[in-house]
């Protein structure tokens, strides 16, 4: 019987053991669905919190698109007013347009009667120009005599002393102190500039009019000479030809007679065609001396073009650039002083248009005085382009220099009206690569008469 009662006993611990596992079992079970659910209860609240986030921003959104909305209606407004006034302007400028019409016409008839009085007065000029020709002619003739007694006394002078110097066994050439050798190179170059001015036609005033409107351009006679160029102890410079050169540089309006357009900045100004034309490069400038040339006929182009290089062709007695020496030499006109007028800033006012007195713009050619040979604006307004390369000056004396074979950068010369008083100096240099254009940069041009 107890051992019955045992093993019923042990019957029951295991039932009880087996009942305590599936409890805890059990429990474990509804500890984790109680943590599910706790998880899910916190997703759920998350997405509550997104969803009213979300809300709230499309509630925002919603009043920048109304703020939006009220601002473009009010540009909408406002561009609906601009386009009624310029509708109005619109029609404004088409009655001006209508009366700048009538005052055009009324213009043209008044400058036709304008260009028929100026042909009778260019008919009286040209009859008086015969006459004060022939005075010249006389007068040329006169003085042909004149220095012709001269060089007789100077070479019997110049016997004279060679006697003397072997005398007292000297060598070698007169010194410039002898002045022996001045005296002669003077005298030649007066009788060679004579000789250049017999043969040249007479003047005549262009059809046109006024020198901004001359094609061909009105040019003066340079006699040959020499001048010193100041660098170190000064250089010798002599010109053994006589050339042609442009009074003025050359205008917008000469320009677009030949080249059919303007590229020039200033061209907008109501005096625009008597300003220089500026913003050309070098190799424009090219391209429009051989138009020239070619337009006046009777003359051979003085440039050739190869490929992208431009070279002059020697004898040829077309429009072309000065040379850097001749343009120096023309423009100080037998002076020696900083500007052929003088040496102080004061004395260029009276000659150029520079940064203290130009306004900040270009002017009409021939505004201020001309220098000894007759040449306008030498000093500022417009920089002018010129033939050479830019280079260092070769050393000793020259003659007729046409400056280096080769470089990267053309000679400006001359100053203009944005920079100051020292760039406009007679001897100031400057260069720029060939295709630069700037609108203070022109030029003027030159022809060696056959």
């Amino acid at each position: 019987a107890l051992s019955a009662q045992r093993a019923r006993l042990e019957g029951l611990e295991a039932e009880q053991a087996r009942a305590l596992a599936a409890l805890r079992a059990e429990l474990q079970r509804a500890q984790l669905d109680l943590q599910r659910a706790q998880l899910d209860e916190l997703k759920h609240r998350k997405r509550v919190e997104e969803a009213e986030e979300a809300a709230a921003a499309a509630t925002r959104r919603a009043a920048e698109v109304k703020a939006t909305a009220e601002a473009a209606r009010g540009q909408v407004s406002a561009l609906e007013a601009q386009l009624r006034a310029a509708q109005g302007e619109r029609e404004a400028a088409r009655k001006r347009a209508e009366a700048l019409e009538a005052a055009r016409a009324a213009l043209e008839a008044q400058l036709q009667g304008e260009a028929e009085k100026a042909r009778a007065a260019r008919a009286a000029l040209e009859v008086q120009l015969q006459g004060e020709a022939e005075k010249a002619r006389a007068a040329r003739e006169a003085l042909e005599a004149q220095l012709q007694g001269e060089a007789e006394k100077a070479r019997a002078a110049r016997a004279a002393l060679e006697g003397q110097r072997a005398l007292w066994g000297l060598k070698g050439e007169f010194n410039e102190h002898g002045d022996l050798e001045a005296i002669k190179a003077s005298m030649l170059t007066e009788l060679a500039r004579l000789e250049a001015a017999r043969r040249a036609p007479v003047a005549s005033i262009s059809e046109v009019g006024p020198r901004w409107r001359a094609l061909p351009p009105e040019m003066v006679l340079i006699p040959a000479g020499l001048f010193l160029r100041k660098v170190r102890k000064g250089l010798k410079v002599t010109l053994s030809r006589p050339f042609l050169m442009m009074t003025t540089p050359v205008t917008q309006w000469q320009w677009r007679q030949v080249m059919g357009n303007n590229p020039s900045h200033f061209s907008d100004k109501p005096d625009s065609e008597q300003r220089p034309v500026e913003n050309v490069g070098w190799f424009d400038v090219m391209a429009f001396c051989n138009a020239l040339s070619k337009r006046e006929g009777g003359m051979r182009e003085a440039y050739q073009q190869v490929g992208d290089k431009w070279r002059r062709i020697d004898g040829a007695d077309g429009y072309r650039l000065p040379t850097e020496a001749e343009w120096e030499y023309a423009c100080r006109a037998g002076t020696k002083t900083a500007y052929w007028s003088g040496e102080n800033e004061g004395d260029l006012a009276r000659v150029g248009w520079y940064d203290e007195n130009s306004d900040g713009q270009t002017h009409p050619v021939g505004e201020k005085n001309a220098n000894p040979y007759g040449l306008f604006d030498m000093h500022g307004n417009v920089l002018e382009w010129v033939e050479d390369w830019y280079g260092d000056y070769p050393i000793g004396d020259v003659t007729d220099p046409k400056g280096p074979s080769k470089g990267s950068g053309r000679v400006m010369r001359g100053g203009s009206w944005y920079y100051g008083a020292f760039y406009a100096r007679a001897a100031n240099r400057l260069n720029a690569l060939p295709s630069y254009r700037n609108r203070d940069l022109g030029f003027r041009l030159v022809r060696t008469p056959r």
